[in-house]
């Protein structure tokens, strides 16, 4: 059987995640863009930086010619992957993140603290795979297209480092415990252009941000 993603409304102005009714931001349609504020609390935006702290290593990118993963200047944070249910609060953050994205928790993928110091970008690049390319047709064939994101902001006190959608004009600054979400494809499943993004270079100061990604 065919997977078949159907996002989430944003219908309301209070969303309820199980553990917590959070607050939506704002939203969009095409695509499908939400905000919501304090999906995470102090505490948890601590922990996740604290449990990718001491395995922080270059971040890399995914090669859609092979399918392979290699360090570029394309993309020139840092970056550590925590192991699936590591904790409590992982567990409790997974979970919670899934329910935002509407999917069951096994489709998520592992969460990926992300440290961007000053300089450090993430040039414009697109989440889901491109199934006429051999990395991408071999990636969706086993683990399935990526679908959605969220990019969870774990920290304030620096200047830049916003998430950009160039393509629908969006400029979202990053502030503590808030979630972004957006839909990776379109109503036929096929990825969308239009969430071309971009981890605007950060001006001074230290970004922290994860990015627990769902497919």
């Amino acid at each position: 059987m065919t997977f078949v993603y159907r996002p989430p409304s944003f219908s309301g102005n209070n969303l309820d995640l199980g553990d917590r009714v959070v607050k939506l931001v704002f939203s969009m349609r095409r695509p499908q863009v939400a905000l919501i504020g304090a999906f995470l609390d102090d505490d948890e935006c601590a922990a996740l930086i604290e449990c990718g702290a001491d395995r922080l290593e270059p971040a890399t990118v995914f090669e859609l010619s092979d399918g392979s993963k290699t360090i570029s200047s394309f993309r020139t944070s840092w970056h550590a992957k925590l192991e699936r249910a590591k904790d409590t609060v992982v567990s409790r953050i997974e979970a919670r993140t899934s329910r935002l994205a509407g999917l069951p928790d096994s489709h998520g993928e592992l969460i990926e603290v992300i440290r961007y110091q000053e300089g450090q970008t993430y040039r414009p690049h697109w989440d889901w795979f491109d199934p006429e390319t051999d990395g991408g047709s071999r990636r969706i064939a086993a683990f399935g297209q990526r679908v959605a994101t969220v990019i969870l902001y774990l920290n304030d006190g620096f200047e830049g480092g916003s998430t950009v959608l160039s393509r629908i004009g969006l400029d979202v600054r990053p502030q503590k415990g808030s979630a972004l979400f957006f839909c990776n494809v379109d109503e036929m499943g096929q990825g969308n252009r239009r969430t071309l993004h971009a981890g605007a270079p950060v001006l001074s100061g230290e970004k922290m941000d994860c990015d627990p990604l769902v497919c």
